[in-house]
């Protein structure tokens, strides 16, 4: 068939066409659906409550004895071919994201009722006695395609029941160093029957059993899922590096293999470039830790520090300093010791969610708090606020030019077009959007290549995107990279290598972007020719890429870039000539060169063309030339001869000038 449904967030939308075009069938925040075994035409979904169609899902309704939306926050759905007739529903509670019940139908989702509300099955404990659970984040349901009374429940473990949902038994435990129950990583997100085999994908990868649940099998291994939020490596080796993960702790990256080094999830991870034994990392909300040992081993270092952690709490190494570390908190707080002791420097924010400082002289730091944006150039003595013509979105990275302390660029999340990223060269006293073409999708990172041509690339939610002061236009710079959330950039020069850390597909690199193409023009004149054409000479220095012969062009007109002409090599090398045809009498012509590598780089003159252009007249002259000259005064005339001075200058050019006296 070519039906197709989709639950989203936005409702329930239908295709009948393999997918090439859909409908809404119905608006809501849905999480699962399901056909009925053997009989397409029945249809159940369901978010936070439960909803079935009997048109093949063109239109929904409810049906009796489900919860009420109001008690619970999410809803999984289970069906059989064991007995098609069978639906149950696995309810999340809403105060708490516990088990609130499983619920069964024995009539194609006509009704139901309730079979159970207890153990807690979405708690924590392998014996169901811990309250609460993740239902909001995970939920799952299967039932067997042999057994029509035997289901499996996901939460943060998987549960067992051989009844129809009376009775449960744990069948996997999160904590894998518990030898009584197998061992699946926690947070399960579905559970699949393909023939016996049951799968189970969790934040820890994918799991199987053959035997229903006696034992699990990993097979996780090279699928590269990791989600990333940051990262770090170290400047003298290209093979260490350590990264923090969601539900996946922080991992250390050593001679091409990963070792798992703490739990929990994994922040924001840092090595010392003076040493690389010295390793930081850090868990949700700012649990701050430091390693003497490369990473073995693991010590508090938040003690002293008040005030919350951002559930990716920044915190920098002093570019300068390596014993000197600054920590965003509440406020921010600055460690002489590498940890050991911390003093508050700042009393201006109200949680920090991104901190940056100066390469080239760390007493600027810049530091933001949701779309307020303050800086200090003194250590932390003295605050201004920055954010006077920024966007009003939430800040998500900070980024500062390796040799000027001065030239700042920010980022930002969300979803209002054209407010991507921006950009200041004095501090924050002025503020340029730099977002130019960048997709309407949240920008979570920047990195700024050293090199003195502000060479960026930004980590986007779709990859990433390349730019220098050159170009533009922003460039996509995704060859081999997945279509992947990309949370943190880093630069190692020492193997001229860009590292992504992306939130599902690991840690990624690639080389560097290549040099581009460098362009210099002397700009025509007015002129009192119209016929034309006009003769033009470029110097085009090619980048690593070379040039695309025939993308070298001029684009021009009157009013708009509606001509071509190419520009062609002549003589001198990286010398090109071309010209501009005549338009006719008494018009301005604005032209732009352009130009592109085999790599898709393009690079114009002026860089921010078509926006900016040159210029001139080819009409009549109808503007004087400009003299400019201060007399000369009276002197004696044993003074004579005396050296006259004067300025001319013309919109077409000066022929020639001269003196008459008496």
């Amino acid at each position: 068939s070519d039906i197709l449904l989709a639950a989203t967030s936005n409702g329930i939308y239908r295709s009948t066409n393999a997918g090439q075009n859909w409908s809404n069938s119905r608006s809501g925040n849905f999480k699962d659906i399901e056909f009925k075994p053997n009989d397409a035409s029945i249809v159940y979904a369901a978010g936070t409550s439960f909803l079935r169609s009997a048109d093949n899902g063109i239109s929904f309704s409810s049906v009796s004895g489900t919860p009420s939306s109001g008690a619970v926050n999410r809803l999984a759905i289970a069906v059989t071919p064991a007995n098609p007739e069978y639906v149950y529903l696995l309810a999340g509670r809403n105060s708490d994201s516990g088990f609130y019940g499983l619920y069964h139908s024995a009539n194609s989702g006509l009704n139901f009722s309730q079979r159970s509300n207890s153990p807690n099955i979405l708690g924590y404990a392998p014996d169901g006695s811990s309250s609460g659970g993740q239902s909001w984040y995970d939920l799952a349901l299967a039932a067997s395609p042999t057994n029509p009374d035997e289901i499996f429940s996901g939460g943060v473990n998987i549960w067992r029941s051989t009844d129809g949902g009376f009775n449960w038994n744990i069948n996997t435990y999160w904590i894998y160093t518990d030898p009584a129950y197998p061992y699946v990583h926690a947070d399960i997100h579905t559970l699949d029957f393909h023939g016996d085999r049951l799968f189970a994908g969790a934040d820890g990868g994918i799991f199987y059993t053959d035997d229903r649940g006696a034992t699990w099998t990993d097979i996780s291994a090279g699928m590269a899922t990791m989600q990333f939020y940051r990262f770090g490596g170290y400047p003298g080796d290209a093979g260490l590096l350590i990264g923090g993960a969601q539900d996946n702790g922080t991992n250390r990256y050593n001679s091409g293999q990963w070792y798992h080094v703490l739990g929990a999830d994994g922040m924001e991870a840092a090595i010392d470039y003076s040493d690389p034994n010295i390793m930081y990392c850090c868990i949700q909300n700012g649990g701050l830790r430091r390693s003497f040992d490369g990473g073995n081993s693991w010590g508090d270092i938040t003690g002293g520090i008040s005030g919350n952690g951002a559930w990716v709490t920044p915190y920098v190494i002093d570019p300068h300093h390596p014993q000197i570390l600054y920590a965003g908190y509440s406020n921010l707080w600055k460690s002489t010791n590498r940890g050991s002791s911390w003093s508050q420097i700042s009393n201006v924010f109200s949680g920090i969610n991104a901190l940056a400082v100066a390469p080239s002289d760390p007493s600027y730091i810049y530091a933001s708090s949701g779309a307020t944006i303050q800086r200090t150039t003194d250590g932390g003595t003295n605050w201004e606020n920055i954010s006077g013509g920024l966007s009003g979105s939430a800040i998500t990275y900070i980024a500062v030019a390796d040799n000027d302390p001065e030239k700042v660029w920010v980022t930002y999340s969300g979803y209002s077009d054209d407010n991507k990223i921006y950009r200041t060269a004095d501090g924050g006293a002025n503020w340029e959007n730099y977002s130019a073409n960048l997709p309407n999708l949240p920008v979570n990172c920047v990195a700024n290549q050293r090199g003195g041509i502000d060479a960026l690339y930004v980590g986007t939610d779709v990859g990433i995107y390349y730019r220098n002061n050159t170009m533009s236009e922003w460039m996509p710079f995704i060859t081999n990279l997945p279509n992947v959330i990309v949370q943190e950039l880093e630069i190692h020069y020492g193997s001229d290598r860009l590292r992504a850390a992306t939130y599902g597909r690991g840690i990624w690199e690639s080389p560097l972007a290549p040099s581009t193409a460098a362009i210099a023009h002397a700009p025509l004149n007015d002129t009192e020719d119209t016929v034309g054409p006009y003769p033009l000479t470029v110097t085009i220095t090619p980048g690593t890429a070379g040039l695309v012969g025939d993308s070298v062009l001029i684009k021009f007109g009157t009013g708009s870039f509606s001509q071509t002409a190419p520009l062609l090599p002549f003589g001198n090398p990286n010398e090109y000539r071309g010209v501009i045809a005549g338009q006719g009498s008494g018009v301005s012509i604005q032209y732009y060169i352009s130009t592109a590598d085999s790599l898709g780089f393009h690079v114009n003159l002026p860089a921010n063309a078509p926006a900016d252009y040159f210029s001139f007249y080819a009409g009549p002259d109808t503007v004087a030339p400009l003299l400019v000259h201060s007399s000369v005064p009276f002197v004696d005339i044993a003074e004579l001869p005396l050296s006259i001075q004067a300025g001319a200058s013309d919109n077409l050019g000066v022929d020639s000038v001269w003196v008459e006296y008496t």
